[in-house]
């Protein structure tokens, strides 16, 4: 159990269950269960299960760099471009400032008014992982400059809004396959528990869901 309005939690190994006692306002709740899922960030996980497992390197070695989101609302017919699609991926050795851009209502119903369009623009990660420093108005600036080199028309937009996220998606470096594999075998098979998260088997939502139902019969299967 892990609830977001929790300050502390804690695990202890009584017979073949776990005792879970956590702190919420002026009460200490407990709870037992034979099987735990953590669906927690891996530094996280790694904060919860260091006293008990030989080694989390796996988890705190995982890096999540930072991200900024740049969302973008103009009219549609300011733009000169036709953005038929999802958007676009910027390469590595671009020297560009973004990421990438979702083009949020080609792709996506009732993003934005029928007249006007949302462009989604990512700026930051391992390749800029300066990010924070940025003030709003610099990112907007750095992300308008961009557009303007790769769509070669963007109008001035109506409506802008910066999100930044301190820790955003996780990396998957050299070795990450091979150490989280052998973390997830032993959680599994000595203490019965679970690990659920972008930061193993693909960073998407449509992969972490899948990973998650698989979590779900492996554990059926093993109680």
């Amino acid at each position: 159990f892990y609830k977001t309005d929790c300050t502390s939690i804690q695990f202890e190994k009584e017979g073949e269950n776990w005792v879970i006692q956590w702190k919420q306002e002026d009460r200490i709740e407990t709870q037992k269960t034979r099987t735990i899922i953590a669906a927690l960030p891996a530094y996280e996980a790694a904060k919860l299960f260091k006293p008990f497992v030989s080694n989390v390197t796996a988890l705190e070695q995982t890096q999540y760099p930072p991200l900024a989101v740049l969302h973008l609302g103009m009219k549609q017919n300011d733009s000169k471009n036709n953005l038929d699609g999802f958007g676009f991926l910027s390469g590595v050795h671009d020297n560009g400032f973004l990421l990438g851009c979702l083009w949020s209502s080609s792709a996506f119903q009732n993003r934005a008014p029928d007249s006007e369009i949302l462009l989604t623009c990512f700026a930051g990660g391992s390749v800029h992982p300066e990010i924070l420093k940025y003030s709003d108005e610099d990112l907007m600036e750095k992300g308008k400059h961009d557009l303007k080199e790769l769509l070669f028309s963007v109008p001035q937009p109506s409506l802008t809004q910066v999100t930044k996220h301190t820790r955003a998606l996780p990396q998957y470096s050299l070795g990450h396959r091979r150490r989280i594999t052998e973390l997830q075998k032993e959680l599994e098979e000595q203490h019965n528990i679970f690990l659920v998260g972008n930061y193993l088997d693909g960073i998407s939502v449509n992969a972490t869901m899948k990973q998650a139902m698989t979590t779900v019969k492996t554990m059926y299967a093993a109680t």
